[in-house]
């Protein structure tokens, strides 16, 4: 199953409602499986940045402030865990909508989103 690894650089202020995967081949979970896990990590390079992970047409599953780093370039590792245990079913549609809230600033966005194939 797909590892997608995200980086959205200069997100510009006032942001809303940036889906990040759009069409990316792990934003929608293989038809060729009966469900999946998925997990979210991610980093940003200021304050500002929230980030909301949606699986299917369900409400957003994870909806939070994006931890802030200062080496947000640095290879993602598992302190940055955002949600883990969140399961789909074959054909769901994953989004991970991003939006910068801070006003004045751009920010970088890091993130890994894995998907992996239950029995």
């Amino acid at each position: 199953m797909p590892v997608l690894e995200i980086a959205q650089d200069n997100i510009a202020a006032n942001t809303q409602n940036l889906d990040v995967i759009n069409g990316l081949r792990a934003s929608q979970i293989d038809m060729a499986v009966r469900a999946a896990s998925i997990r979210l990590l991610a980093v940003a390079s200021a304050v500002g940045l929230t980030h909301a992970l949606w699986v299917g047409s369900r409400n957003p599953l994870e909806t939070s402030v994006v931890p802030v780093s200062a080496t947000p370039n640095q290879i993602i590792d598992p302190d940055n865990l955002v949600v883990s245990g969140v399961v789909g079913t074959r054909g769901e549609i994953i989004r991970l909508f991003v939006n910068e809230t801070a006003g004045a600033a751009t920010n970088d966005y890091r993130a890994r989103l894995v998907v992996s194939e239950l029995g």
